[in-house]
């Protein structure tokens, strides 16, 4: 089997040097106890029936050892594949050895040369080891388990020859094929992993895209505006200014000619993103004394310090928009939490400050760590970019108290 490329590993949450996550290492050290159980249960009955009495004591302690040898090495089989199963196998031997040594008879195939119990532990081996190593070393291993069973019934032959090679080739086919669903099962979800980490990167390209495509249609509005005020400036001057020269008559009629190309060439330029939009947006764009009434709309405090009127048109929207994403991430993932938000506008810059309560300030931070997450992380990404856009900075991040605050600081000065 060929692995994913991108695909996650299993080494993630290993713990203890073995290979395993708690979860399986709590799966793996339930069945090895069973099978220490089991084992003991099924060789002092062996042991039992060979040596005709039972006789607590030497052989009670024999059994135990027998017992956890052929167990205990499947521990191991995820971090050592090939140790560990040979470990085991090489365990479940010598209990088979330490049987036919205590009669001379020929032994029947559930006792030589290997018990159920011993069976159980190699296959179990050969399936956490095989999970590892693939399919040409899992069919390895379970040709050695084949061959060594050959060697032992050839160097001690016993009753039911037939039966002990039919079920050895029986089990190892049987884990042989529990392998490769094993296997197959993690490459399927490895590949839908990386399938959704994919569909998560384009989902997130795409955010962004759209959002930006929004400022350039609202800075399309803002700029246009202006355009339109020069053009209309330059028409009308030699009307309005009199005793003006033939070269400023003419002055003007260039800066007016110039400003409707510059603004046609730009329509031209973003009617895709008009077209993308669907229907296009007539209602005028938002400006920092809209904000009052968003903000009484989602039932926040408000504090306005200085004058909103005069505000650029772009540093308004920017502001506007800030507040509206805050109010929107708080909602999302601070319900319930009190919200305020505070404007305070200087001669240099304008301020704003969008603060909710303790409620779930950690969801929001990872909201704002989280940029692959188009419905957490692209609304401070969107905000983030707005702020560059007009030369502002934009902060992040969790208040003393366990909340979470948002500070956007839009410079008057920049030529928005």
């Amino acid at each position: 089997m060929t692995s994913v490329p991108g695909a996650p590993q299993n080494t993630r949450g290993a713990v203890y040097g073995l290979g395993f996550t708690r979860t399986e290492l709590l799966t793996v050290a339930a069945t090895v106890a069973g099978l220490v159980l089991f084992g003991y249960a099924d060789l002092h009955e062996r042991f039992d029936e060979a040596h005709a009495v039972w006789r607590a004591g030497a052989e009670d302690a024999y059994v135990w050892l027998f017992a956890i040898l052929r167990a205990v090495p499947i521990l191991w089989c995820r971090r050592y594949p090939v140790f560990g199963f040979a470990a085991t196998l090489a365990g479940s031997a010598f209990a088979g050895a330490a049987l036919a040594a205590v009669v001379g008879a020929p032994l029947p195939w559930s006792v030589w040369p290997w018990s159920p119990s011993s069976q159980l532990c190699v296959l179990a081996a050969l399936v956490i080891a095989g999970w590892e190593v693939g399919r040409r070393r899992s069919i390895e291993m379970a040709t050695a388990y084949f061959l060594l069973t050959l060697f032992l019934e050839t160097v001690r032959p016993g009753y039911g020859f037939s039966l002990s090679i039919g079920s050895v080739l029986a089990g190892s086919a049987l884990a042989v094929g529990c392998v490769e669903l094993l296997r197959d099962r993690r490459v399927t979800r490895q590949a839908l992993a990386v399938q959704e980490e994919r569909t998560e990167a384009e989902r997130t390209r795409r955010t962004l895209l759209e959002e930006r495509a929004r400022i350039g249609r609202e800075l399309h509005d803002v700029v246009a505006h202006h355009m339109s005020l020069i053009a209309v400036q330059a028409e009308t001057a030699p009307f309005r200014i009199t005793g003006q020269s033939p070269e400023a008559e003419a002055e003007f009629q260039s800066i007016s000619a110039v400003s409707r190309e510059a603004l046609n060439d730009m329509r031209k330029l973003l009617g895709l993103l008009r077209a993308d939009s669907g229907q296009a947006e007539t209602a005028p764009q938002p400006r920092l004394t809209d904000v009052p009434g968003l903000v009484k709309e989602a039932g926040a405090g408000l504090e306005v310090v200085g004058d909103l009127d005069e505000a650029p048109p772009l540093i308004g929207l920017t502001g506007y928009r800030v507040v509206q994403e805050s109010l929107s991430n708080a909602r999302r993932h601070a319900r319930g939490a009190e919200v305020s938000v505070r404007i305070a506008r200087t001669e240099d810059e304008v301020r704003i400050e969008v603060r909710n309560g303790p409620t779930v300030g950690e969801d929001l931070q990872r909201a704002a760590d989280r940029d692959d997450d188009p419905t957490e992380g692209q609304g401070i990404a969107g905000m983030r970019e707005r702020v560059v856009l007009v030369q502002g900075e934009l902060e992040t991040g969790p208040t003393a108290n366990g909340g979470f605050a948002v500070t956007a600081t839009l410079p008057l000065g920049s030529r928005a």
